[in-house]
């Protein structure tokens, strides 16, 4: 029987780590044109802790004495709730299906990002815009990079945003 490399082991987890924060890191602008976001992520957060928590009590036997094994229990919990956003964003997306909802504008303003500041005499570019719109009863902010959807669009009249609903009820506004 052949016994298993630590190392090579180690090396394959370390990269699926990366590439796990790599995806999440893809993830953050969908989540935050997510209407519900917050509660998709608290949730997610819930149901990861409660499923580790699940997995270490089924496998209590592999974790005894618990005093040798507070890293291995502490890491299980920590990345099971840390990644169960992802997974609930990837789920709640993949499953729903598009619609067209009605919003009131507000206002679409652009925006400039850099990572390293604003060098002296560089022309600044547009990055991005900010759309603010009043849903039902509250506004929501949605950020998109590609161009301006709304430029002769004035305050208060009514736009049409493509949204996925999410199986969660967590609706992701779909503009890039």
């Amino acid at each position: 029987m052949e016994q298993r490399n630590p190392y090579r082991t180690a090396a394959l987890l370390t990269i699926a780590f990366f590439v796990l924060i790599y995806l999440y890191v893809q993830e953050f602008p969908i989540l935050s044109n997510t209407v519900g976001g917050k509660y998709l992520v608290i949730a997610s957060m819930v149901v990861g802790l409660l499923l580790s928590l699940m997995f270490i009590f089924y496998n209590k036997t592999r974790f005894q004495p618990y005093d040798h094994h507070r890293p291995d229990i502490t890491f299980i919990i920590v990345c099971s709730m840390f990644f169960a956003p992802l997974l609930g964003s990837w789920l709640n997306r993949s499953l729903g299906k598009t619609t067209d909802q009605s919003f009131k504008f507000i206002s679409e303003k652009p925006f400039y990002a850099s990572g390293y500041g604003v060098i002296k005499g560089e022309k600044l570019k547009v990055t991005g815009y900010h759309l603010l719109v009043k849903g039902k009863n509250r506004e929501h902010r949605f950020k998109y990079k590609k161009q301006a959807y709304f430029p002769l669009t004035k305050p208060g009249e009514e736009i049409l945003l493509p949204l996925r609903k999410g199986i969660f009820g967590a609706n992701v506004m779909l503009l890039k």
